[in-house]
C-alpha cells in the first residue's frame, strides 16, 4: 500500500549576503539592502551596491506596504510544494521603494490587480519564515 506524503515548500538557503534578510524575516520584520556610501536600496540582498559596486552595506526596515506592479496566475503547479492555482507577484515597496518577486496569498484570486494596495505576511517553512504578500487590510 502506497503512503500519502506531503510535498513541502522550498525553505530558504542563506548565503553571506542574504543572512541578515532572512534573520530579519523570522522575526516577522521586512527589511532591504542599503548602500550606505551611494543610499541605493536593493532586493535582493547581494555582496556589493548594483549601482556604485560599493561593499558597505547595511539593511534598513521597509514599511510591509506596497501595490502590485503585475502578476501572475499559475495554474499549474511548476514547483514541488506550490499547489496550484497560486499568485506570483511583483510588488513595489512603498519605503524604501524597491521591487519585490514574491507570492500573494490570503487574497481571492479574482480580485488582484496591478496597483492594489497589498501588506507584508509571514509564512514559515522550517527553521525559516517567508515574507509574503496579501491584499492590504482596512
Amino acid at each position: 500500500m502506497l503512503e500519502a506524503t506531503t510535498v513541502q515548500k522550498p525553505v530558504p538557503v542563506p548565503d553571506a549576503a542574504s543572512l541578515p534578510f532572512w534573520e530579519a524575516a523570522k522575526q516577522r520584520r521586512l527589511v532591504v539592502q542599503h548602500c550606505d556610501e551611494c543610499g541605493t536600496d536593493q532586493y535582493p540582498p547581494d555582496l556589493i551596491c548594483r549601482h556604485c559596486q560599493s561593499d558597505r552595506l547595511s539593511f534598513v526596515e521597509a514599511t510591509g506596504k506596497g501595490s502590485v506592479y503585475t502578476f501572475a496566475v499559475y495554474t499549474r503547479s511548476f514547483m514541488a510544494g506550490f499547489e496550484a492555482p497560486y499568485v506570483l507577484a511583483l510588488i513595489d515597496l512603498d519605503r524604501p521603494a524597491v521591487r519585490m518577486m514574491t507570492n500573494i496569498v490570503d487574497t481571492p484570486i479574482e480580485s488582484i490587480m496591478v496597483g492594489m494596495p497589498v501588506e507584508v505576511t509571514f509564512e514559515e517553512r522550517g527553521d525559516w519564515v517567508v515574507p509574503q504578500f496579501r491584499a492590504a487590510r482596512p
